[in-house]
């Protein structure tokens, strides 16, 4: 995928762990403009952690070049 693609991952998912394991491999071999941030929650993120995951993603959507 050659477009910007944004992945966050909790930190604390233990049902769905993608930052050391295996599980995100094919995705970083396959998106050339992949970012990765990291919420300190569980794995449902956005009712654990609302105002941390918006701002992640109001961040990189910020980021992007217009």
């Amino acid at each position: 995928l050659n477009m910007p693609i944004l992945f966050i991952h909790a930190e604390n998912d233990y049902i769905c762990y993608t930052i050391e394991g295996e599980l995100a491999k094919p995705m970083r071999g396959s998106c050339t403009q992949l970012t990765e941030k990291v919420v300190q929650s569980g794995h449902w993120m956005a009712q654990e952690k609302p105002t941390e995951l918006n701002k992640a993603l109001t961040e990189w959507f910020f980021s992007l070049p217009s």
